[in-house]
């Protein structure tokens, strides 16, 4: 028969306590043993968060074994505010869920940089209710760092659409546009785009074209062209030339800034290119001798 008295439930919380230092003051002692053995701060950080996570699921599992004939008892009282305390705790539950499906799944890990719900940056620490990240753009671009941290709750996982910069494939394709006057020899500044392009990115395409080797064996990657290339359009002012070529993820801006002053060069330095802007054309109206109007623009 179930016992009630103070004595039995006061027995439980002192052992309940009890269990709960001794988990914690192993996990100190482990946790002061790993710094000794571990000298990378990555590797170091993660054996940490997963002995945080094993001391957790321990000491619960030794308070529930505690407390197990005294619950048995309030099963149907349990029963009646499981479906309340369920409804009150949907999203953090949800999280803990999400948890669980990024441990298993492990759509990123710690230094990805992903993006969900239109909030990018990189993963600098997996809770079990939350990611935070070290947001990039913002009011920041080129895929620069803004300095401020953000939350993700798990339960984004399960509805929200999320993008990993990183996993497999650690490089982008960016896109930088130039437009030339109609008057300009646009065929060469053509090639001078494509040869400054050629040359910054250097063996970006070879180490992309070994990543996307390596990633195939997980992911159904198709390798297209990976060379640099520099497209051709018209616009109202002028002919367009559009540079699209690969770059890794974390120097988007600094490659772009390389590849902006190099072509500002070689286009200074040429007499028969010049940069198009938009311009506008005043039309003026005056009136003849006899009458008919006189067009000065």
């Amino acid at each position: 028969m179930l016992d009630f008295s103070i004595t039995s439930i006061t027995e439980k919380i002192f052992a309940s306590i009890l269990a709960i230092l001794v988990v914690y003051l192993l996990s100190r002692i482990l946790s002061r043993l790993f710094a000794k053995w571990i000298h990378k701060a990555d590797v170091l950080y993660s054996a940490r968060k997963r002995l945080a996570y094993v001391s957790t699921i321990v000491g619960v599992v030794f308070v529930v074994g505690i407390w197990t004939e005294f619950l048995t008892g309030l099963t149907t009282f349990l029963g009646i505010i499981g479906a309340g305390i369920a409804l009150a705790l949907k999203d953090p539950l949800t999280s803990v869920a999400g948890w669980l499906y990024l441990t298993i799944s492990r759509v990123y890990s710690l230094g990805d940089r992903i993006e969900i719900d239109g909030l990018k940056g990189d993963v600098v620490d997996i809770g079990v209710f939350q990611t935070t990240l070290l947001e990039v753009n913002g009011w920041v671009e080129g895929e620069q760092s803004t300095g401020r941290l953000a939350t993700i709750p798990h339960n984004w996982l399960f509805f929200k659409k999320l993008y990993n910069y990183t996993t497999g494939f650690k490089y982008i394709w960016t896109e930088i546009s130039v437009a030339v006057t109609f008057e300009s020899d646009w065929k060469e500044a053509q090639r001078l785009i494509t040869g400054i392009i050629d040359g910054i990115s250097g063996d970006t395409p070879e180490q992309a074209a070994a990543a996307i080797r390596t990633a195939s064996n997980k992911y159904l990657i198709k390798m297209g062209t990976l060379t640099p290339i520099v497209y051709t359009s018209i616009v109202d002012f002028g002919v367009q030339l559009t540079a699209r070529f690969l770059v890794p993820v974390r120097s988007r801006r600094a490659k772009e800034s390389q590849v902006y002053k190099a072509i500002l060069d070689a286009i200074d330095a040429a007499e028969n290119i010049d940069l198009a802007y938009t311009t506008y054309r005043i039309v003026q109206q005056d009136k003849k001798a006899d009458g008919g109007p006189v067009l000065h623009r």
